[in-house]
């Protein structure tokens, strides 16, 4: 079938013609050729197009050629330009834009054929944005039966374009079609290829900060020290933290929590200086790697950025709220990590809101020192055998009573080492309930063990004020079988005091359940007394200090009398400890009191092998 040119008029529009030539003008055949050899050589899109537009140009003579692309919302785009005095500009940033079916250009893409019109002034259809174009022809890029884009000329002289032109134009765009597609496929794949790129570095900044505020987040912090050490480059690692933040968190909720952060990030960034890195490492905690400062310089700044945040730095993101830092220093060297972190636990120990330097000969850091080996001895002590119990008798004063042992916990190493030497650090670095659940688990597998012996633990106050310490009461009694009346639960009276409205419930629950309360350390603060209306009580133990004065110290023995009426006005058992002497003994026994416990009656034995040796009981 013959090629389809619109002519003007509604009589021949979209009528078959032929080429009125009947052969084709002579040099179609060299423009042919050089377009195919322009065509071979180009590469990417603007190349094909360019070397399209030129071999229309040469094969028109046409002041002005165009080639449009068809993208995605089926919109043509002006992409390259041609004419006798060479190529045209086209801006990106202002595309020519023109919708399919819309003027000479949209018409062809609508239809993908060419449409040829000789006198734009006599077909209005064809007059696109009211420009002057008189003589206008338009074929369409085909390729695998897709509409790719189209070849537009435009020319002032009336009837210019003919049926010739037209059929070389399509000669041209079928010669080109495939090596444009092919270019376009090029230029998506690296599109892709660069947002892949981008895409990728962008992860490895995200990968490297800290969500919440923008900084290093700890892993990529760790490489600038890392690499910094490795170059043997005078730097300084300050850590950070804000004082008592969880407390301000808990107060005014976790979204002004975040507000604080960011608001403290923000001057962190503003005065880290030149060269220093600044990352969050996690919660309030912060860490700065100042580069090639002395500690004397480095000390400086970290006093100026904690007085900067004291002084109202992070403005109404507190709510008020006195925002404080305690920050660590330390060269940067082997141990470091450990070294900055050891100052700014002093800066924490000694009243928060400072600054400390690491010095190996601060008495303090082998005082701590110290307590970390414990620690790290604790950790294993459940697995390695050297947690043991011992048991000291509490000795009833009346015939009527029945025996009770407490239990005690004891570290072996080939000497028996008591709790005033490991508990400190045990409290220190956060143990003390994994050693509660051990004694705990153990003082019930012995006592299940035996007979009709009655035995008491004592409880920390971490353990007691957790949520967990009714559960794992529970557990223990569980596990070992164990009868609850024949296990007495002794909480201090520091621990009855710091919270006895938390404390209660979940003794009155253990009480309910069968086991048996005591107070221990009774007396110690008269402020205490009150806690025999809070809390459902079995025993009161008199504090030791009151007992080994007695019966020559008039006050200690009206202590020792007072107690032991009181006790008695709620039904409760007394226990007074430290007995040495027979003479307080007798004391004891005329003022009523119930159970004795002392090296009178004998100092604390070793119950034996561990009964509970699992080395995960503490998990630590």
């Amino acid at each position: 079938m013959g090629l389809q040119i619109a002519l003007p008029g509604a009589e021949t529009h979209g009528m078959a013609v032929r080429n009125e030539m009947g052969a084709s003008p002579p040099g179609e055949f060299d423009v042919v050729r050089r377009c195919g050899s322009r065509l071979a050589s180009a590469v990417s899109v603007p190349e094909v197009l360019g070397a399209l537009t030129l071999s229309v140009v040469e094969a028109t003579g046409s002041p002005d050629c165009g080639v449009y692309l068809r993208d995605d919302r089926r919109v043509l785009t002006l992409q390259a330009a041609h004419g006798p005095q060479g190529p045209r500009h086209v801006n990106p940033e202002e595309p020519v834009e023109i919708a399919a079916g819309w003027g000479v250009v949209g018409a062809c893409a609508r239809e993908a054929k060419p449409i040829l019109v000789r006198d734009t002034d006599l077909d209005p259809r064809y007059a696109a944005g009211g420009q002057r174009r008189l003589s206008e022809l338009a074929v369409p890029i085909i390729d695998g039966g897709g509409l790719i884009g189209v070849i537009n000329c435009e020319h002032p002289e009336v009837g210019f374009f003919r049926g010739h032109h037209a059929d070389m134009l399509s000669a041209l765009a079928a010669m080109a079609a495939g090596r444009v597609r092919g270019a376009l496929k090029e230029e998506d794949l690296r599109q892709t290829l660069a947002r892949l790129e981008r895409t990728e570095r962008e992860l490895v900044v995200v990968a490297g900060q800290d969500e919440l505020t923008g900084l290093q987040n700890r892993s990529s912090f760790e490489q600038e020290v890392r690499r910094s050490a490795e170059m043997g480059e005078g730097a300084m690692l300050a850590l950070l933290d804000i004082d008592r933040f969880k407390t301000l968190n808990d107060t005014l909720g976790h979204r002004l929590g975040d507000d604080v952060i960011r608001a403290f990030a923000e001057v962190l960034k503003e005065m880290t200086p030149r060269g220093g890195v600044a990352a969050r490492i996690g919660g309030d905690e912060f860490a700065v790697l100042l580069t090639k400062p002395d500690l004397m310089t480095a000390h400086a700044w970290a006093e100026s950025l904690r007085a900067a945040v004291k002084g109202g730095g992070l403005g109404e993101s507190g709510a008020g709220w006195e925002v404080t830092l305690s920050i660590g220093v330390a060269p940067l060297g082997p141990g470091t990590w450990d070294h900055a972190d050891e100052a700014l636990y002093l800066a924490k120990e000694s009243g928060r809101d400072r600054t400390e330097v690491y010095n190996p000969d601060d008495p303090r850091l082998a005082e701590r020192s110290d307590a970390r080996e414990w620690a790290r001895r604790l950790a294993r002590a459940a697995g390695d055998g050297h947690l043991v119990l011992a048991r000291q008798a509490v000795v009833p004063l009346g015939a009527d009573q029945p025996p009770v042992g407490e239990f005690l916990l004891r570290y072996d190493d080939g000497r028996m080492i008591t709790p005033d030497r490991f508990l400190p650090a045990a409290e220190r670095f956060g143990l003390m309930r994994d050693l509660d659940r051990w004694v705990l688990d153990s003082a019930c597998a012995t006592l299940a063990q035996e007979s009709d012996s009655r035995g008491c633990v004592n409880v920390s106050v971490p353990f007691a004020l957790s949520g967990q310490f009714v559960a794992a009461v529970k557990a223990a009694l569980k596990r070992s079988d164990l009868d609850p009346s024949r296990l007495t639960l002794e909480v201090t009276e520091t621990a009855a005091i710091m919270d006895p409205g938390a404390l209660a419930p979940a003794l009155a629950d253990l009480r309910a359940y069968g086991c048996r309360i005591a107070i221990d350390d009774f007396g110690s603060g008269w402020s205490s007394l009150d806690l025999v209306r809070a809390l459902p009580v079995d025993i009161l133990k008199i504090d030791g200090r009151w007992v080994t004065a007695a019966p020559g110290d008039e006050l200690c023995c009206s202590v020792v009398r007072s107690v032991t009426e009181i006790a008695h006005l709620i039904d409760a058992k007394v226990v007074a400890e430290w007995v040495e002497r027979r003479e307080t003994a007798d004391f004891l026994t005329a003022c009523g009191v119930d159970y004795a416990q002392g090296f009178l009656f004998g100092a604390p034995e070793v119950v034996g092998a561990p009964v509970i040796s699992s080395g995960g009981l503490l998990r630590l």
